[in-house]
This record gives structure tokens, C-alpha cells and sequence, in this order.
């Protein structure tokens, strides 16, 4: 039920008879306890707690998003991905010059900037610039 959504834990908690902050209280307490055996004893985690899915690498991203590691590809090239948000003004400047009728006769010139430039798909510098 608590899967699915019918029911919160506390709601479930309480069914059984029991406070859902002693519950929380308890299973923090344990795995605490059990990070440390495993840590003494030089046993891996999943060997102690079989019923959480892969506790050590759950730890070990926790860690990381704590120090803010992340795992997220690096932009893809061209030249917003090598100069950072800083490239973002040329597109700007590009797109205001097209609002202002600078470039409305040549949009081809302004779609293959941002592609060959900025590294944009041409579907995407299509969509930006259409017509």
C-alpha cells in the first residue's frame, strides 16, 4: 500500500501500532550500526543489509552529490560547450539581430552560424530560426 501511494508510513506506521519517527529513529540507528561493523570487519555492506539495493553504491553517491561531484557528461562541443555561458551573448546578439530585420534576409547565414559556431543541431537552429 505505502508503494503505491495509498498510504504514507506514518498511516502505515500506525496500523501496526507503532510512531513512524521511533521507526525512522530505529532504522537510522541500525544502519548506522551496520556501516560500522561492516567498516570493522572489512565485510561490504550488502553482505550485512540484504534488504536495502546496493547500500554501498547509494553511499558512495550520496558522498558524492554531498561534495558536489556530479556524473553528468560534459557539453557537447562547439563553442558554447568549450567557452561556457560566456558564448551565450553571440547567440543573443545573433537572435536580436534577427528580431531587429539585421539578418531577415539571410537566415540560412544566421542558422549555420549557430550550428557551425555554437554547435547547435540544425533541427534546433531550425526551430529557433524559422522561415
Amino acid at each position: 500500500m505505502v508503494n503505491n501511494g495509498v498510504k504514507t508510513r506514518t498511516q502505515w506506521a500506525a496500523e501496526l501500532g507503532n510512531d513512524f519517527d521511533d521507526v525512522i529513529d530505529t532504522t537510522v540507528a541500525e544502519i548506522q550500526k551496520m556501516q560500522r561493523v561492516s567498516k570493522e570487519k572489512g565485510i561490504p555492506l550488502e553482505l550485512l543489509v540484504q534488504t536495502l539495493s546496493s547500500p554501498t553504491a547509494n553511499l558512495a553517491n550520496l558522498a558524492k552529490a554531498k561534495a558536489g561531484i556530479s556524473d553528468t557528461p560534459p557539453p557537447a562541443p562547439g563553442l558554447i560547450g568549450t567557452a561556457g555561458d560566456k558564448a551565450a551573448t553571440g547567440v543573443i546578439d545573433l537572435l536580436s539581430a534577427v528580431g531587429r530585420g539585421e539578418i531577415d534576409r539571410d537566415r540560412d547565414s544566421a542558422r549555420m552560424t549557430l550550428v557551425e559556431v555554437y554547435g547547435m543541431e540544425m533541427a534546433s537552429a531550425l526551430a529557433v530560426l524559422p522561415g
